[in-house]
């Protein structure tokens, strides 16, 4: 039994919420701990300490107990989900660079003049920041999902020309670009 009233009080709050003094949160409790152990008399001393041997061997005892039931469905999970993040990752860019190499040989095969292919460039360069923007979200949406993947949404022509009016209003864009955006969003 403790002589001194504060053990008894730090005890029994080892015994009622024992995460409050190991693990993840315990420093709440730990300048008052090693303040009492300083100035605990032996016995009082033996009597925490002995608390908080309990209530560390409790905590081992929970985490070895959901490590034997559990542990091997939750690293297998965890390599499922590291899985499939990576494979969406490689699809983004695979798709990515796809749409540009095809896009370049558009425009090396197009019979259109510089000014025309340059707005078919910008044109096609906002659809594939548009999309790219819409593939990392589907790839985040999908791995907080579980892995569950959809499809990614293809832009209207509508949408098209309101991510180009962004685009374009953007303050960086060099003032023949914007013309020839402007040209474009006209001509549509």
């Amino acid at each position: 039994m403790a002589e001194h009233p504060v053990i008894t009080l730090l005890v029994k709050r080892m015994e009622s919420h024992p995460d409050e003094f190991v693990g993840k949160g315990s420093s709440r409790w730990e300048t008052i701990l090693n303040d009492a152990r300083m100035h605990a008399t032996e016995e009082d001393a033996k009597t925490l300490q002995g608390a908080l041997s309990r209530a560390c061997m409790d905590r081992l005892y929970d985490i070895t107990m959901d490590e034997l039931l559990n542990g091997e469905e939750r690293r297998a999970e965890e390599e499922r989900t590291k899985h499939e993040k990576s494979k969406a990752q490689a699809t983004a860019v695979a798709v990515t660079k796809a749409a540009k190499a095809l896009q370049q040989a558009a425009l090396q095969q197009s019979p259109y003049s510089y000014a025309q292919l340059n707005q078919q460039n910008l044109y096609n360069q906002a659809q594939l920041d548009a999309n790219q923007f819409l593939a990392q979200q589907n790839m985040l949406t999908g791995i907080a999902n579980a892995g569950t993947l959809t499809p990614v949404p293809s832009m209207t022509p509508d949408e098209v020309r309101e991510y180009i009016k962004d685009y374009v209003d953007d303050d960086a864009m060099k003032s023949r670009k914007r013309g020839l955006l402007r040209g474009l969003l006209d001509r549509g």
